[in-house]
């Protein structure tokens, strides 16, 4: 880790924050513009950013692209979130509904359900 990838990885952050904020300003357009900016900013040799993008951060991505309608890239990042986070499903659910999608959006919640009650089991032993 040298020092450029630790300014890269707190430009990341701060981009990927600010992101955040914009969005729940209901500035769809900016935020995802952010977004974009940020995942270009994780893709240089020295930094890992993969790590850096939580599920939380998928998800407000995939909110943002869908809400500037950008509706495909929007499902997409919203079914990443949802495989690494059940709680994510329930937003991919909602907007495969606006799209008409009900069976899409009842599949979804049910794998969601499924997984989080695996999950649970699996850690209760």
């Amino acid at each position: 880790w040298g020092e450029g990838a630790r300014e890269e990885m707190g430009a990341l952050v701060e981009k990927l924050d600010e992101a955040a904020k914009v969005l729940e300003a209901g500035r769809w357009e900016d935020a995802y513009g952010l977004f974009e900016e940020a995942r270009r900013l994780g893709v240089s040799e020295q930094v890992d950013a993969s790590s850096m993008w939580t599920s939380e951060h998928l998800r407000l991505f995939g909110v943002a692209a869908y809400k500037s309608s950008r509706s495909e890239e929007g499902l997409s990042l919203l079914h990443q979130a949802c495989d690494l986070e059940p709680v994510a499903c329930a937003e991919l659910s909602v907007v495969l509904k606006d799209h008409g999608r009900l069976n899409d959006a009842r599949t979804v919640l049910q794998d969601a359900i499924h997984r989080s009650v695996a999950h649970r089991h699996h850690s209760a032993r």
